[in-house]
Formats: structure tokens, C-alpha cells, sequence
């Protein structure tokens, strides 16, 4: 890049590696967004199912996020990237969905090969890299902010309830942690096989 002739030459072929590699990682970024909405989303709803007991909406609740992330995670990614119009059942369900066999199930991989790898496989660990690490710094985001309140704000209340708030800490979520530990561990069982790097991440 610092000779200007192959500049000329390769600067295209550059700009598209690193679209391409931008978009894996803007993908992985806004799965791990969506998955963070399903836990929102799922622990706010689970408030109206009137169960007799906090371990029963909690069980209730970690088996919902974890097939919701499990699907986003290691299911989609597969699928939209599958060319499995070679079988004449995907072939006919295809053809039955609005939009037809142009859309679904018209990837541009129809096994694993060399090329399967740099875009699918890269995608897969930027996904459970983004997952695994989201958790973590939203822990830290809201422990942040609870220091701050605890610091700053929480002398200067004016009712006992209020000043509570401020220096109690945030609910473990035990669900949410549960949901995400076996999303990540049957991603990698799925996957392993293919792409090897999972097991130690």
C-alpha cells in the first residue's frame, strides 16, 4: 500500500476484504444487540406468566433465552449462508414461502469447503466472541453505574427507600447467565467438528 502503482492495483481488492470483514463483524455486534433485547424482552414478559415460584419462572425463563440465542446464534448464521435447494423437500417448502427459491435456502454453500470458512466460520466465532463478552461488559456498564449513584447520589436522598436503591446492587440473574453459558456450549459442540478454534475460546 505504500508503493502507489500497486496501490492502484490492489486498493480494490483491499477495500473489498475489508467490507467483507466489516460486515462479519457488524453482524456479530448486532446479533449480540438482538440477544440482549431477547433477555430484556423475556425477563420483562415472564412477570405476567404468574408462576408459583421464582425457580419456575426462572427455569421457565433460561429455557426460552437459551433456544432464542442458540437459533440466533449458531442456526441463522448457518441456514442463510446453506444452499439446500439440491433436496426436492427444501426444494418444494422453499418454493411454497413468499419470495420463493430465490431467497430461501439459496446460499452460496452447499457443503463445507475452503471458501466456507472465511465468511461463515469467521462469522460463527465473531458471534460467540461478541456473546460471551457482551455479558461481561453489561455487568460492568451496570456496576459502573452503581458506584457512581453510590458515590454521588446516594447522600443527598431524601427518603431511606431512595437511598436503598442507590446503594443496593443489581439482581444476579442467574437465568441470564445460564441461557448464555449453553447457548456458547452447544454452539461449540455444533461446530467444533468444522472449526476446532471453538473449544479453547
Amino acid at each position: 500500500m505504500r508503493d502507489s502503482d500497486l496501490e492502484e492495483d490492489c486498493g480494490d481488492y483491499m477495500n473489498t476484504a475489508l467490507y467483507k470483514y466489516f460486515i462479519n463483524i457488524l453482524v456479530a455486534v448486532v446479533v449480540g444487540v438482538i440477544n440482549y433485547f431477547i433477555r430484556v424482552t423475556y425477563s420483562y414478559l415472564s412477570g405476567f406468566e404468574r408462576y408459583k415460584t421464582i425457580t419456575k419462572q426462572n427455569d421457565s425463563l433460561m429455557k426460552k433465552q437459551f433456544i432464542s440465542m442458540f437459533i440466533n446464534i449458531g442456526i441463522l448464521i448457518l441456514l442463510i449462508n446453506a444452499n439446500l435447494q439440491d433436496s426436492g423437500v427444501i426444494k418444494g417448502i422453499a418454493e411454497g414461502l413468499p419470495g420463493g427459491d430465490e431467497f430461501f435456502f439459496n446460499g452460496s454453500y452447499s457443503d463445507l469447503n475452503r471458501n466456507w470458512y472465511p465468511k461463515v466460520a469467521v462469522a460463527i466465532i465473531v458471534l460467540v466472541i461478541t456473546n460471551l463478552f457482551s455479558n461481561v461488559f453489561s455487568v460492568i456498564i451496570t456496576e459502573l453505574i452503581k458506584l457512581v449513584q453510590r458515590k454521588f447520589f446516594a447522600k443527598r436522598q431524601t427518603l431511606q427507600v431512595d437511598m436503598n436503591n442507590c446503594m443496593a446492587g443489581g439482581d444476579f440473574a442467574l437465568s441470564n447467565k445460564y441461557a448464555l453459558i449453553l447457548s456458547i456450549v452447544f454452539v461449540t459442540i455444533m461446530y467444533c467438528g468444522p472449526i476446532p478454534l471453538l473449544l479453547p475460546i
